[in-house]
């Protein structure tokens, strides 16, 4: 069986999505980032919007290559 571009977009899309906001959070905790006088944080509803704005615009360019290429 051959794996077809929409899987490929799918998985790619998936591995993102699923590391980008905890590397962010992780990398926020371990540098130590002061805002005035409190440690920063980088939680997930700080990264959810961000986050679902990359998710759709990764979506939407991967599934305009497909169109492109059909």
């Amino acid at each position: 069986d051959r794996i077809g571009p929409l899987t490929i977009m799918r998985v790619s899309l998936f591995l993102t999505a699923a590391t980008a906001g905890p590397l962010a959070q992780a990398l926020t905790e371990r540098a130590g980032v002061k805002v005035g006088a409190r440690t920063a944080t980088f939680g997930f509803f700080d990264y959810a919007p961000v986050g679902l704005l990359g998710f759709a615009v990764t979506l939407a360019v991967g599934l305009g290559f497909v169109w492109v290429a059909l």
